[in-house]
C-alpha cells in the first residue's frame, strides 16, 4: 500500500529558504568571471595589456584561462619572471587543462605567462593584472 507523501511545514519551508540564502555569501553574488582574452582566449598574439585595460579585478573574481591544453599551459609568475618570460623551477606548478579557472584571493599585482616554446617571448602571451580588494569593502 502506497504511503501518502507528507508535506512540509510552511515554518520549514521558510527556514530552508532564508538558510539557502544565508549561505550565499555577498562575495559569490558579486564576484566576476572574466574570460581571458575574451573570444581569442589564452594563446598568442592577442594584446594582452589592452584586454585587461578598463577592467576592474577585485579580490573574489575568477580569470578564466581557456586553450588548446596542447599547445599552451599558464604559470602564476613573479614580476621578474613576467618580465623576463622565465618559467618557476617547479614546472609542476602549470596549469594545463584547458579550461582553468584562477581564483583571485588576494589584493595586489598577480602575473601569468604561458611556458610553452616562445609564446610568452615572441608571442605576447602574458598578462599582468592589478588585484583591488573585494566590491563588499568599499
Amino acid at each position: 500500500m502506497a504511503r501518502k507523501p507528507r508535506s512540509v511545514s510552511p515554518q520549514v519551508l521558510l527556514a530552508w529558504v532564508v538558510l539557502a540564502a544565508v549561505s550565499i555569501t555577498p562575495s559569490t553574488i558579486l564576484a566576476t568571471k572574466f574570460m581571458v582574452g575574451d573570444s581569442r582566449g589564452w594563446d598568442q598574439g592577442v594584446d594582452y595589456v589592452t584586454w585587461a585595460k578598463g577592467k576592474t579585478f577585485h579580490v573574489g573574481d575568477k580569470l578564466v584561462f581557456l586553450y588548446s591544453e596542447t599547445v599552451h599551459n599558464v604559470f602564476k609568475v613573479t614580476k621578474h619572471q613576467y618580465q623576463n618570460c622565465t618559467i618557476p623551477s617547479s614546472a609542476k606548478h602549470a596549469l594545463t587543462s584547458g579550461y582553468d579557472i584562477v581564483k583571485l584571493t588576494s589584493p595586489g599585482k598577480k602575473w601569468y605567462i604561458c611556458g610553452m616554446a616562445d609564446h610568452c617571448a615572441t608571442g605576447g602571451q602574458k598578462l599582468a593584472i592589478n588585484v583591488k580588494p573585494s566590491k563588499h569593502h568599499h
